[in-house]
């Protein structure tokens, strides 16, 4: 019998290995990649943001989504940054906080925004980053928002969009009973 120590490290590591899913439907919002996926391990990851260990693992999880990193990206590798400088900020005190952004003319660098008000990445959030990572990950390969409330692209939050990211879900405490 396993321990309960070792069951959520296990559990986390089968996901990760399971074979990946087929490449996500893509939609008219959309568009068609510009910059396709292509072997994962072909891919190195560096940046600020990977000084966390949890976050090389979201990132393998959005990987695994879509099949593969950015093509462009491949010899050069993926760089995942921490930032404070939202691209969109006006300002007001009102205004939504961007989880991350990929810039047009970088495709292989992504921001995580350390103003969000999930930051840290920690266990208890993971699986929330790793869904951000993932959409941000589609802007790295060249997709666009799209409409549809269910798609990992959609604009706003999507819960469960990659099924890889429940690797990550926090596990329910268990009540003694004495």
């Amino acid at each position: 019998m396993l321990s309960r120590s070792l069951l959520p490290t296990l559990l986390t590591a089968l996901a990760l290995a399971a074979p990946a899913a087929a490449a996500p439907a893509l939609d008219a919002d959309t568009g068609p990649y510009t910059n396709p996926p292509t072997a994962p391990a072909t891919t190195p990851v560096s940046g600020s943001a990977t000084a966390n260990p949890l976050v090389a693992k979201l990132w393998a999880a959005a990987v695994r989504y879509w099949g593969g990193a950015p093509a462009s990206c491949a010899s050069a590798g993926v760089s995942i940054r921490l930032s404070t400088e939202d691209p969109e900020a006006t300002g007001d005190a009102d205004e939504a906080v961007y989880n991350g952004w990929v810039y047009d003319d970088d495709l292989c660098t992504m921001y995580l925004n350390v103003r969000n008000e999930s930051w840290p990445i920690r266990a208890r959030n993971a699986e929330l980053w790793c869904q951000i990572i993932t959409h941000e990950a589609g802007h790295m390969l060249g997709l666009s928002h799209s409409r549809n409330k269910r798609h990992i692209m959609y604009e706003g939050w999507i819960p469960n969009a990659n099924p890889h990211c429940r690797a990550f879900r926090p596990k329910a405490r268990s009540t003694r009973r004495r």
